[in-house]
């Protein structure tokens, strides 16, 4: 059996086996930082599952956990979040929204999901992030909708420490988060999730 692409695996595998454990290690600070974000989110460490590789901030306050949350970090295998056809040739950093099942048939409808959409689309082609909205491919995936997406190799550039691209990696996160807190739509959603998540437990 042939290897496909046999000669640059080949060559490549002795430094790129460790990449994921040296991505963790730069992830895991970041993790915990005060993230310039109107309200307070909880970090959880970086991990590996469903095909991704990052940490997760979590909005403080419940009632869920995803309403939304937010992933940082790269997808390693696609099949899970039905992204396996996108960027077959680099590795993207991403920030993506995170809903809990319990609202997969709610937040697509609110008037600040419909806003915060129209936003990103508008504005990400100007900041060096691309938008992808997963909602409007088949089969979609309501878990994880909405994609900021920049390659890693242009973030890491001109970066040979550690630290270098821990900032790095901070600075384009930041930029992203400001991109979802333009004219505070994603505490307009949040609230509206929060309101919605609570009703629905509630009745």
């Amino acid at each position: 059996m042939a290897f496909r692409n046999d000669h640059q695996a080949v060559a490549f595998y002795p430094v790129a086996w460790r990449f994921p454990e040296q991505l963790a290690d730069a992830l895991t600070p970041l993790a915990y930082e005060e993230w310039p974000l109107a309200e307070r989110y909880e970090g959880r460490s970086p991990k590996t599952r469903w095909g991704q590789l990052g940490f997760e901030l979590i909005p403080a306050g419940g009632p869920l956990h995803w309403m939304p949350g937010l992933f940082v970090g790269l997808i390693l295998d696609g099949r899970d979040h039905l992204v396996q056809n996108r960027h077959t040739d680099r590795v993207m950093l991403n920030v993506i929204l995170d809903f809990s099942v319990k609202l997969h048939d709610i937040y697509p409808q609110l008037p600040s999901y419909r806003r915060l959409v129209q936003q990103l689309r508008e504005r990400t082609p100007h900041r060096g992030w691309h938008f992808y909205d997963h909602l409007e491919e088949r089969p979609a995936n309501r878990h994880h909708p909405l994609y900021l997406e920049t390659p890693l190799l242009d973030v890491l550039r001109g970066t040979t420490t550690m630290e270098e691209q821990r900032d790095a990696i901070r600075r384009a996160v930041r930029d992203a988060l400001e991109l979802l807190q333009h004219d505070n739509a994603l505490k307009a959603l949040t609230d509206e999730v929060r309101h919605e998540a609570t009703q629905q437990l509630e009745a």
